[in-house]
C-alpha cells in the first residue's frame, strides 16, 4: 500500500496547515531547489543502521563457578565483564575526546548476569539486554540495536555510526592506552556563541525526504520550508516543535550539552513524537561543531513506521532571520529567495501566524 506523510501527519496531529505562498510540499529536483542528498559525517545516523552480530541470550547465573550462557559460550558467573563500566572517552568519527566533553553528566553501563544491562548516559538511564559471542558485544536498548565489544578489560558501545564510547571499570583510560588526542570539531559556528542560548530560539530552514521503500516511493522527492521552536530550559532540556508549510512533524524533546571548555555542544533526543510514533532517545544525535555549514543544525535520518515501511529525510536549520548565502543552491530552502529574504527581518511567530502556519501547539 502506498503511504503519504502528509497524509499521516496532519490525520495524526488532527490538523491541515494552510499553505504559505503556494508551497505545501515540491516534489521534484531543480538546479536551485534540490539539495544534495548524499549522507554527512556529522549528520545524526539512524540506529537501524547499527549492525550488531547476532548472539543468543545470557541465561541466569548463581553464584560461585556456575557460568552465563550466551551464544553457546560458557561464561563464568564471576567473569570481568559482569558489573557496572564507567565510560572514559568517545570517539567521535576517529577522534578522541574525553567523555565529559561528549556527555557532561557522563556515561555508565552495567551488565548483569541475567542477560539485562543498564545504561546511564548523561543523567539518562534505560534498561536493555545484550548478548556475548566471543569479543563482540550486542545490545538492545529500548528496542534498538546497538554493537559493542570487549578486549582488553575495555568494554565498547557505538552509539550511533562511527561514535563510539569505551568503558573501564574505574573510568580511566587502560594501563598503556596513551593519552586522548585534541580534537579538531571543525568550523566554527561564528558570531552566535556556544550555550544554551545558542539553541534557544527560532529556526528556518529546510525538509526533504530523499529515499524510501515502495510504500513512500511517492513521496520521494518532497522538498518543503521547514520551522522550529527550540525552548530550552535552565537545565539543558528543550522542547522542539518542528513543522513544515503544510504539517507538523511533531514534537521532540532534546538534552543539551556544552563541554567544560565550551568547545563542542551537541543535543541528545530524549523523547517525544515525530511522524505520529514515540521518539526513541538517541534517535537524533545533533553537532553543530562538526557541521558543513556556521550555525547549521543538520539531520540525515532514517524513519521506520510500525509496518517496517521507511524512508529516508535530511533537515536542515538556521536562526530565523540569518541569511544563507554561504549554503549552496541546492542546500537553501525551497522558498529562500522568494519569501525569506523578504520578511526575515519581522519576527517569525508574527509571521506564520499572519499566514495561520504555525505549529499547533503553539496558537
Amino acid at each position: 500500500m502506498k503511504k503519504s506523510i502528509s497524509i499521516i501527519l496532519a490525520v495524526a496531529m488532527c490538523i491541515t496547515l494552510l499553505a504559505a505562498c503556494g508551497s505545501g510540499g515540491n516534489n521534484g529536483s531543480s538546479s536551485s531547489s534540490s539539495p544534495n542528498n548524499s549522507s554527512n559525517a556529522s549528520n545524526s545516523q539512524s540506529n537501524s543502521s547499527v549492525s550488531p552480530s547476532s548472539g543468543g541470550n545470557v541465561g541466569n547465573a548463581g553464584s560461585g563457578n556456575e557460568t552465563v550462557q550466551s551464544s553457546g559460550n560458557s561464561i563464568a558467573a564471576d567473569h570481568p565483564i559482569l558489573g557496572t563500566w564507567i565510560a572514559y572517552t568517545a570517539d567521535i568519527f576517529g577522534d578522541e575526546t574525553d567523555i565529559r566533553s561528549f556527555y557532561a553528566q557522563g556515561a555508565t553501563l552495567e551488565l548483569k548476569a541475567n542477560g539485562e544491562c543498564t545504561t546511564i548516559f548523561n543523567g539518562n538511564d534505560a534498561k536493555g539486554s545484550w548478548t556475548m559471542s566471543g569479543s563482540t558485544l550486542s545490545y538492545n536498548i529500548g528496542g534498538a540495536e546497538y554493537a559493542g565489544s570487549y578486549e582488553s578489560d575495555v568494554v565498547m558501545f557505538e552509539v550511533l555510526d562511527d561514535i563510539f564510547l569505551y568503558f573501564t571499570k574505574d573510568g580511566n583510560p587502560p594501563a598503556g592506552g596513551g593519552a586522548i588526542s585534541t580534537t579538531d570539531f571543525g568550523p566554527s559556528i561564528g558570531e552566535r556563541a556556544i550555550g544554551h542560548d545558542w539553541w534557544d530560539g527560532h529556526w528556518y530552514g529546510s525538509f526533504y525526504l530523499y529515499d524510501g521503500n515502495e510504500a513512500y516511493e511517492d513521496e520521494i522527492g518532497y522538498y518543503d520550508d521547514l520551522y522550529a521552536v527550540i525552548d530550552v530550559t535552565t537545565s539543558g532540556r528543550a522542547i522542539m516543535y518542528i513543522w513544515t508549510d503544510s504539517m507538523s512533524l511533531g514534537t521532540v524533546h532534546l538534552d543539551i550539552t556544552i563541554s567544560e571548555d565550551g568547545q563542542f555542544h551537541q543535543a541528545l533526543a530524549v523523547g517525544g513524537d515525530l511522524f505520529n510514533e514515540d521518539v526513541k532517545q538517541g534517535e537524533w544525535l545533533i553537532m553543530p561543531t562538526v557541521s558543513r555549514y556556521a550555525n547549521m543544525i543538520e539531520i540525515d535520518q532514517i524513519f521506520a513506521d510500525i509496518d517496517g515501511d521507511w524512508f529516508k529525510y535530511e533537515i536542515l536549520l538556521r536562526p530565523w532571520g540569518m541569511d544563507w548565502d554561504d549554503v549552496p543552491d541546492y542546500d537553501q530552502p525551497y522558498w529562500y529567495e522568494d519569501w525569506y529574504l523578504g520578511i526575515m527581518h519581522l519576527p517569525m511567530l508574527d509571521v506564520l501566524t499572519d499566514l495561520g502556519t504555525l505549529h499547533p501547539e503553539l496558537y
